[in-house]
């Protein structure tokens, strides 16, 4: 599920965070902790999740599909910052089938939870401090749920190799 961070790649992601310095400098602090994360059920009902609370970084220059090539990837699936306290609830991304890749950066803590297909049971990822890469399957009949909780601010570029 991890892997070590491209250098090439997060020279590239770097320039879009700080190309967006405004935006997120200007974000409000929201609420949630890391107990309300641990404590939200995972629902039965495969869904994906919109997250009013993030907020969409701009690519000034086609950076991210610079990313694209170098991943071997097929299309950037997001490019967002959570504000310091959010919580993304439970969801799948069961909507595109493939292999995903996600680069974070954060230097607060910061967890990736997921349910684990073959135990069900719930696993804490968190995040190292810096550059965290993950890879992972998403299978349209064998739902990925996963849900996120950062302390701090946390950047998230997700790419994807789709199913043919």
């Amino acid at each position: 599920m991890r892997s070590s961070p491209n250098s090439k790649v997060v020279a590239l992601l770097k320039t879009v965070i700080l190309q967006n310095k405004k935006t997120w400098k200007a974000l409000p602090e929201n609420t949630s902790t890391l107990e309300e994360a641990r404590e939200c059920p995972v629902p039965s009902d495969n869904l994906n999740r919109a997250h009013s609370l993030i907020v969409s970084l701009v690519d000034k220059d086609n950076l991210l599909d610079k990313v694209c090539s170098l991943l071997g990837a097929t299309a950037i699936t997001n490019s967002i910052v959570y504000p310091p306290n959010t919580l993304m609830g439970w969801h799948t991304n069961n909507d595109r089938g493939g292999r995903r890749i996600y680069y974070t950066f954060t230097i607060d803590e910061s967890v990736f939870l997921y349910k684990d297909i073959e135990s069900s049971k719930v696993i804490e990822d968190f995040d190292d401090k810096g550059w965290t890469v993950r890879s992972f399957d998403i299978d349209k009949r064998n739902p990925f749920w996963h849900s996120i909780w950062s302390e701090g601010i946390r950047f998230s570029f997700g790419f994807i190799t789709e199913d043919n």
